[in-house]
């Protein structure tokens, strides 16, 4: 599933959320819009690359009905109680990623190089943070094939979101990815 396709399932999800609250009286069609995309994008942000389709839905569902039973309010909630469920959801989860034998890792490594080198769709955790840098570090894709992934995923963020909020997704991005060469 690339990008474009996570962001639509999760803007769904959200916006069939939100239709229990009222949309605040200070946000018009066009701001409400924004505020929903921006919304998708954080949720997006909190979410493994690796879910299909199915968990993707059951994740971002899972961390929406914490809101629901957390949130008092009858207007939207902000963006942050909405990144706070997220976070809470993602703690559940993370110890079912570590979990994960070093052999599957490798596994998966060279799956997605084979993909990137076919050109095939993958993840955008294969183009930027930890698990590029290993692609990087392994060799098994060449510059030139993760500079093009790189700039396939921006202009899918682009048409998807607008030129304002692909440029700061492709900040977060790039600050993952630094983050990762860190470690």
């Amino acid at each position: 599933m690339d990008y474009s396709e996570r962001v639509r399932l999760v803007t769904a999800t959200l916006n069939d959320f939100l239709r229990l609250y009222k949309r605040p009286e200070h946000l018009d069609q066009e701001t409400a819009l924004t505020e929903l995309r921006e919304m998708a994008e954080e949720v997006n942000s909190r979410i493994p690359t690796s879910l299909g389709p199915e968990d993707l839905r059951d994740r971002v569902s899972e961390a929406l009905r914490s809101v629901r039973q957390s949130y008092k309010g009858r207007s939207w909630p902000t963006v942050s109680h909405i990144v706070d469920a997220m976070n809470a959801t993602a703690k559940r989860y993370a110890g079912q990623v570590e979990a994960l034998p070093d052999r599957a890792e490798m596994d998966d490594l060279q799956l997605a190089a084979k993909r990137m080198n076919d050109g095939e769709a993958v993840g955008d955790g294969w183009i930027y943070g930890r698990n590029a840098v290993a692609l990087e570090a392994s060799g098994l894709v060449d510059a030139d094939t993760m500079r093009k992934y790189r700039s396939a995923l921006y202009f899918k963020a682009k048409n998807a979101l607008g030129d304002d909020l692909a440029k700061s997704a492709e900040a977060r991005w790039l600050k993952r990815h630094e983050d990762a060469r860190a470690l």
